[in-house]
């Protein structure tokens, strides 16, 4: 075939549409950003809530919802939470009773201390390492949350370090 456009007129449009290309890249939405995927279910279908992000006049809003169509069934109509909203919500109850509550055990004490000396960015690792479910019931409007047991283990480890023969029995 005889070439319908000649090399220097393609590496001139090739140039061109480079040039066009916005130099920013999309931001990456990982699990950073989102630090309840996985551990984050739906209380109406029991299936892990997705996450989901809208763009409005140059604004981002991030959500996490029910999406999945595991077992080829419909994702719930209308059961979404804003990421703020549910991630707050989740970071300031750790280490409350069920009812919201600040229980005096010393566990659950020096835990809440601890989560609350770590920086935001810790917090945003640990919550899937130290949550095992975190589940949102869009009919009772509840989150009910349930802790690893050694969640109080794995935060002294993140705090301390592995060798913590020095670190103090309790955080004052």
């Amino acid at each position: 075939h005889e070439a319908v456009v000649s090399p220097e007129m393609f590496n001139q449009a090739r140039a061109q549409i480079q040039s066009r290309k916005s130099s920013t890249q999309k931001q990456d939405y990982g699990k950073r950003k989102m630090p309840l995927r996985g551990v984050l279910y739906c209380g109406r279908c029991g299936r892990a809530m997705g996450t989901d992000t809208s763009h409005y006049k140059n604004r981002i809003y991030n959500y996490y919802r029910c999406r999945s169509t595991a077992g080829g069934v419909s994702p719930c109509q209308n059961v979404s939470l804003s990421k703020g909203e549910i991630e707050y919500f989740v970071y300031s109850h750790v280490g409350r009773d069920s009812d919201g509550s600040y229980p005096q055990s010393q566990p659950l004490v020096e835990l809440r201390a601890l989560w609350n000396k770590v920086g935001s960015l810790i917090q945003d690792e640990l919550i899937p390492i130290i949550f095992e479910k975190i589940v949102y019931d869009p009919d009772e409007e509840t989150v009910t949350t349930t802790m690893r047991c050694d969640a109080l283990e794995i935060m002294k480890n993140v705090y301390y370090g592995e060798d913590r023969e020095d670190a103090p029995n309790a955080v004052e």
